[in-house]
């Protein structure tokens, strides 16, 4: 066995280290008490226990047009995603019916013009944050320029799994503390 401060070799029973003076009986329980303590407990797919990767629906999409509106650093889960992305649709597709049904004037279509830009900057940066959370850079969604396949590709790239462990965007997002 060797001695936990300097490396050197101890003796069976030694209860102080010969070169440095180090307990050894101390040293042992702070490195014991280091490694159960740094274990975070996961389940089975090396997910934080009692982990929330998302909120309630509506929350997410007011927290992504508020507090995350030009962010791109950090990670967005598939919930965060496809929760903004499911209200973000409706609103378009509604907006768009509404405006078929009414006569077209220069109101109608200002309008629609500034729903669109106000939903583009937040869905841009939910997806640069989704590409983060599968430790891939922004540059990827320059595939979704290609036709027919981008489309593809950008739907499989946004339903990729999340990575539990930190990366290099950052680690992963926990909303079961959050405060709207």
């Amino acid at each position: 066995m060797n001695c936990q401060n300097c490396g050197k070799e101890l003796e069976a029973g030694q209860a102080f280290c010969s070169h440095c003076g180090q307990d050894v009986a101390a040293a042992e329980t702070s490195v014991a008490a280091t490694s159960t303590n740094a274990v975070p407990a996961v389940d089975a797919d090396g997910y934080p226990l009692h982990w929330v990767g998302s909120l309630p629906i509506w929350e997410n999409f007011k927290m992504c047009m508020t507090k995350k509106f030009f962010t791109i650093q950090g990670r967005a889960t598939r919930g965060e995603y496809w929760k903004f992305s499911l209200v973000h649709y409706v609103i378009v597709i509604v907006a768009a019916l509404i405006g078929s049904v009414m006569e077209s004037s220069k109101i109608v279509e200002s309008v629609l013009s500034l729903l669109s830009l106000a939903l583009f900057m937040p869905s841009l940066a939910v997806m640069v944050r989704r590409l983060h959370d599968t430790n891939r850079s922004a540059w990827w969604l320059v595939l979704i320029l290609i036709p027919f396949i981008g489309t593809i590709a950008g739907i499989v790239l946004m339903l990729l799994k999340n990575n539990p462990l930190p990366n290099k965007y950052g680690s992963l997002p926990d909303y079961s503390n959050y405060q709207g």
